[in-house]
């Protein structure tokens, strides 16, 4: 006996049946996670600008600076991803994004915080922990929230915060380094609020 079409579950809204919101709001999220996305990519490089004055007040190596910008923060990043995807599958992706912010921003003030080696070691890994939680929430939340006909330009404008950061990243933090009478470790202080 074959079935009739009535029979058949309940297909899910398609894209184009789902109310994506106007262009205004989806483009609004993709400005909001574009703006998160530069933060991130500033909290992440912020130590490569005041790399003598924190080896000299920590009185560190060339080699422990080294891993400080590089293993701590993406060893964490890279172990953390994974999970942070699956997560991103199973709980809210905007309190995921919101969790991820307030994480990686508490990793800044630790980072600020840090008097000795191994904290700013423990700061810049819980800084890649909580980074590596945004980027699977947001592009998810891009992918369901923005029409597919916008969907690629949306992710060209999200992609080049880093690019951005890259560029004019290091200018600002010098000038706002220059211009502020704390301590080099303080700049993470800063940016975390």
């Amino acid at each position: 006996m074959a079935s009739s079409a009535s029979d058949a579950p309940p297909e899910s809204p398609t894209e184009q049946q789902r109310d994506l919101g106007s262009p205004f709001q989806q483009w609004y999220m993709v400005g909001v996670l574009t703006l998160l996305f530069t933060l991130s990519f500033i909290d992440r490089s912020a130590l490569n600008i005041v790399v003598e004055p924190i080896r000299q007040d920590l009185q560190i190596t060339d080699v422990q600076m080294s891993v400080l910008i590089g293993f701590s923060f993406v060893s964490m990043y890279i172990v953390m991803s994974i999970p942070a995807g699956y997560i991103a599958d199973l709980v809210s992706r905007r309190a995921m994004v919101g969790a991820a912010v307030t994480f990686w921003s508490s990793a800044a003030i630790l980072c600020g915080a840090a008097s000795n080696y191994w904290q700013l070691f423990a700061g810049r890994a819980a800084l890649g922990a909580g980074e590596a939680a945004f980027p699977p929430a947001a592009y998810s939340m891009m992918k369901d929230g923005v029409d597919p006909r916008g969907r690629a330009r949306a992710f060209a404008f999200i992609n080049r915060a880093s690019i951005w950061v890259m560029a004019l990243g290091p200018l600002l933090e010098a000038a706002y380094l220059r211009s502020q009478p704390l301590g080099s470790s303080r700049i993470f202080l800063c940016l975390a609020l």
